[in-house]
């Protein structure tokens, strides 16, 4: 078991160049007046914390992968530094792509009494340690470094801020965390930091968190990405100059295909015409006969033909179209219940979506057209349909109900064997493996009086949070639109949702629309359209999503009433409707 121990703070014996870049060990033997220890680079200056653009952001979350591997290299040897803040980091980078270097001064980590309650400093020390008093421990450094993480994330004026109110009822993780959570800064600099205060408070960072740290995302290099983005680029426009030429091409046969038609037709015709017989004139009556009175041939219909052979024309002529074109095409084809099986077939509830959805229904649907006279492969077909129809009811259902994803999947259990349990269970498996999505958001109107363009959008899951900046052209909205991805979601997790006006003030954004969604199936009813609206503040929104699981969200000519979104009320905080759904 490797033993950490600051007291025996050998840091002589470690090699310095196993540490760089992301730490740097001062030069033996060698301090300033100030008892500061002396590095070999000197140029270096303090590390910015405040103020720093998005691409400086991205710059520094890239460089916190060195400082952690060098950590972990530190702990490995059994020492840990236990005085990490956010000035012992030195920037080896420009103003303004800073690259982060940890300072380490051995003399200053073997005052394990130095900080005490109320000293600035104690805010980079976990509550335990600053009660036992120990040596430090790997959790305790990982714990400081989220600090200075959090610091870059909120400025370090606010993170101070966070820490002096929450001196009196120690809750300065908590509070920071949901602050972080909040925050607009770099995403990935936000997780980290959370990841590293919440398990570093417990004592114990998972490995599965230093993994993540230590490792450097996959990024290209923009030469290359820009290459990449112009060859995908070139590869469209010659697609589509294929595909505009085998349109054409496809047009001028359809043309010439369609001609000889007309001449055949016109060929028939003629040939008719030359084989009807010519009318014969009467006789001329005699001056001196009598007239006699002609007889008037009346034109009998003859009996309809029932064509012995229409089973094979069927099969010559009809096999293998869509059942829309069969129908079409067999009018005239004996017997005539053939086609009304087919009519019946097209006419039940959502058949033509289910179609699309389902393989197995394509499948059963042509056999059904290919062989219309055979009862199993109408009735299979038929079956098949009506069983997705109660399924589908039973979908909805659930995505209407307060049930928790695992009440759902035992009522799932429960049910009988057979076409609707199997459905249900392939649409269930498909919502438990969603893991991330586009929230989108549309403005349906806002408050009359309104005089904002500068908005602040976001959300919260128990795993994943974002907040951003979106600036209309009107302030009306002018039907504007904005996408947040959603990482890390399981379904029936609670997700917060809020729109602020945001003045440029921090803390007085006015909150505008807030709602918690906590449907087990809400990015199944995010696809049909969910509208927010609070009649307090005058703000609506439509709420959809790009995923697309389970069955269609609305069917066609169905029995069950679908109110379009645009039209319907879903959350109104003055009446804490549930979705809106009747």
């Amino acid at each position: 078991m490797t033993r950490h121990d600051v007291n025996r703070s050998e840091f002589s014996t470690l090699d310095a160049g196993k540490l760089l870049p992301g730490c740097s060990l001062p030069i033996s033997a060698a301090a300033t007046e100030d008892r500061h220890a002396v590095h070999a680079f000197r140029q270096f200056e303090p590390l910015p914390i405040d103020g720093l653009t998005q691409t400086a952001q991205r710059s520094l979350a890239d460089s916190w992968v060195d400082v952690a591997r060098s950590l972990k290299t530190m702990h490995d040897a059994g020492l840990c530094y236990g005085r990490i803040t956010s000035t012992a980091f030195h920037n080896r980078g420009s103003e303004t792509e800073p690259v982060a270097t940890l300072w380490i001064d051995p003399s200053r980590a073997i005052e394990t009494d130095a900080v005490h309650h109320g000293d600035p400093e104690s805010m980079y020390w976990t509550a335990a340690r600053l009660q036992s008093g120990k040596p430090p421990q790997p959790a305790d450094d990982w714990y400081a470094l989220g600090i200075v993480l959090a610091e870059i994330s909120l400025s370090s004026a606010s993170v101070h801020k966070i820490w002096e109110l929450s001196r009196q009822d120690g809750k300065f993780v908590e509070s920071l965390i949901k602050n972080l959570k909040r925050a607009r800064s770099d995403r990935r600099l936000r997780k980290l930091a959370i990841a590293l205060i919440r398990q570093g408070a417990t004592g114990k960072v998972d490995d599965a968190t230093i993994d993540k740290l230590t490792t450097r995302p996959a990024t290209g290099h923009r030469t290359s990405t820009f290459v990449s983005v112009a060859v995908l680029l070139l590869a469209l426009v010659a697609v589509g100059v294929t595909l505009y030429r085998n349109m054409n091409a496809r047009h001028d046969r359809q043309i010439a295909m369609l001609a000889g038609q007309v001449d055949e037709l016109q060929r028939r015709a003629e040939a008719m015409e030359n084989a009807t017989p010519s009318s014969i004139a009467p006789p001329v009556a005699d001056s001196q006969s009598v007239a006699v009175p002609q007889s008037v041939a009346v034109a009998v219909p003859e009996p309809a033909v029932v064509r012995p052979d229409d089973r094979g024309r069927w099969t010559t002529e009809l096999a293998g179209r869509s059942l829309e074109q069969a129908i079409e095409a067999s009018v005239d084809f004996q017997p005539s219940q053939w086609r009304d099986r087919l009519i019946g077939l097209q006419q039940l509830p959502g058949q033509k979506q289910w179609r699309t959805a389902n393989v197995t229904l394509r499948r059963l649907i042509q056999q059904a057209v290919d062989k219309p006279w055979d009862d199993d492969a109408i009735q299979d077909a038929q079956d098949r349909i009506a069983s997705l129809g109660r399924a589908h009811a039973r979908w909805t259902e659930w995505a209407r109900s307060n049930r928790s994803v695992d009440e759902i999947r035992t009522q799932h259990d429960l049910m009988p064997s057979g076409l609707v349990k199997e459905f249900l269970g392939q649409w269930l498996g498909e919502a438990l493996e969603l893991r991330s999505f586009d929230l989108r958001t549309r403005v349906v109107k806002a408050d009359e009086g309104n005089t904002f363009l500068a908005h602040v959008i976001g959300f919260e899951t128990p795993s994943d949070s974002e907040s951003v900046d979106w600036a209309w052209e009107s302030t009306d909205g002018g039907d504007a639109s904005i996408a947040m991805q959603i990482d890390d979601y399981r379904a029936g997790q609670a997700l917060s949702y809020w729109l602020k006006k945001d003045s440029s003030i921090p803390y007085w954004d006015k909150t505008v629309i807030e709602h918690t969604f906590d449907s087990p199936l809400l990015a199944w009813q995010l696809a049909k359209g969910l509208r927010l609206e609070n009649s307090e503040s005058g703000y609506a929104v439509l709420l959809s999503t790009n995923a697309r699981f389970g069955p269609p969200v609305k069917l066609e000519t169905s029995s069950v009433a679908v109110v379009e979104a645009e039209k319907r009320k879903v959350v109104d905080p003055m009446d804490d409707l549930p979705f809106g759904l009747d």
